[in-house]
């Protein structure tokens, strides 16, 4: 909640339950998430596919809740990151897809504690196909998103 300066900002997509209403959202936040998201757009296929076998390789178990063919969850992947980068400008209607999104995945044996495995492989392999744009206030910016 707190930037850089000292001000209290709000993260574009918390709820209200999250943060107070009124604070204003963090604008350069938002700014260094689509710059960042910008410079692995173009290889976005092979963070998709870099990420899954990370996760794949440090948790076999969890290769059986996906398909055989990972192209279409690939574009998926990929799809669901621009979703939120695009809809960092309009939080509501990305907190509503989101929503549904882990309503989608909880059906498909997705428990809570495959969330962070989700979160430190994507983190892992952005970071490592970013090179130097890839600083600790970006990784930061990602890890609260």
């Amino acid at each position: 909640m707190f930037n850089k300066t000292g001000s209290i900002r709000t993260h574009p997509l918390a709820d209200s339950t999250v943060a107070p209403a009124g604070f204003p959202v963090d604008r350069g936040l938002i700014r260094r998430l689509e710059a960042s998201f910008a410079v692995l757009q173009p290889r976005s296929v092979e963070l998709a596919e870099r990420f899954y076998a990370k996760i794949f390789a440090a948790h076999p178990h969890l290769r059986s809740m996906f398909p055989d063919d990972m192209t279409a969850q690939n574009v998926k992947l990929v799809k669901s990151l621009e979703m939120v980068i695009d809809g960092l400008k309009h939080p509501a209607a990305v907190r509503a897809r989101l929503a549904e999104l882990g309503a989608t995945h909880s059906t498909k044996g997705v428990k809570p504690e495959h969330y962070p495995i989700v979160c430190r492989y994507l983190l892992e392999t952005m970071g490592e196909m970013s090179g130097s744009a890839w600083t600790d206030e970006v990784r930061e910016d990602w890890a609260l998103s």
